[in-house]
């Protein structure tokens, strides 16, 4: 009896990457054996890959039974997740899924939760290898709500394992200021003062490596619009340094040059 192939019936070997829906999971399940799939050249997997595993909109991480979780279950790369996790994936399928996955997504998370995500060592325990979130980010939102009377006054040391993050294209702290902040200011402002001061120096920090990948914003959770106060972590230059030390600076030098020297000492 001839083969399917000689009946002309194409295998899953010979069906092209265009022709496939690149949000389908199942669909990709469908046309490749996981061995198949891996002798694709590397480029069309890749771009398979991240058609599956590219969400639109941030993937927010949350606290899930005392550790976290990507909250994707409304997203369309939510069926492809299994390609991380799943026992049944190919090793080298995990591997290069996880690489995309980091790469190519914006994940937003509170500062309380960095510890977890930026120290996770993920998928040891499928292929056998360690794959370092830290080595794969790319853009990263943190919602920095140091000034909630309900979490603990670790903020600083929670930004600071950003530094462990070996390149970022993207990296947005939202400093959250939110309605307890107007209910009691005095209060508020004598407990966060001290740790204020340094989390900007952290943020000078994350400055100085990262750069203009770097922007550092102000407003309340669920405030449309919010003030862009990158500004305050720029490096004066050192025309502007002797303009301000020699007292010939406008207000707003003498400020940005203030908040630089502020964070140096502190």
């Amino acid at each position: 009896m001839p083969s399917k192939k000689a009946q002309g019936v194409s295998t899953s070997l010979t069906v092209k990457t265009e022709d496939i829906n690149t949000h389908s999971y199942a669909d990709f399940r469908r046309k490749w054996t996981p061995t198949e799939f891996c002798n694709l050249p590397l480029s069309e997997r890749t771009t398979v890959l991240v058609g599956l595993l590219t969400s639109f909109n941030p993937i927010f991480i949350v606290q899930v039974n005392g550790g976290y979780n990507f909250a994707t279950q409304h997203t369309l790369i939510h069926g492809a997740m299994p390609m991380l996790y799943d026992f049944s994936t190919n090793k080298q399928i995990a591997r290069e899924a996880c690489g995309v996955f980091y790469q190519n997504n914006t994940f937003s998370l509170s500062s309380r939760w960095l510890s977890h995500i930026i120290l996770d060592q993920t998928n040891t325990w499928i292929i056998g290898e360690t794959i370092q979130p830290r080595l794969l980010f790319r853009s990263l939102q943190i919602l920095l709500d140091h000034y909630d009377l309900q979490t603990p006054g670790n903020t600083p040391l929670e930004l600071a394992n950003l530094l462990a993050c070996t390149h970022l294209d993207r990296l947005d702290i939202e400093i959250c200021t939110p309605e307890t902040l107007a209910k009691d200011p005095e209060g508020v402002k004598k407990r966060s003062v001290n740790e204020a001061m340094a989390i900007g120096v952290v943020i000078r920090q994350l400055k100085e490596k990262f750069g203009m990948a770097l922007r550092v914003l102000i407003g309340g959770p669920f405030t449309q619009t919010k003030e862009d106060i990158t500004w305050m972590w720029d490096r004066p230059s050192e025309d502007l340094a002797r303009v301000v030390t020699g007292g010939r600076g406008t207000e707003g030098q003498m400020i940005m040059y203030l908040m630089w020297t502020v964070w140096g000492v502190v």
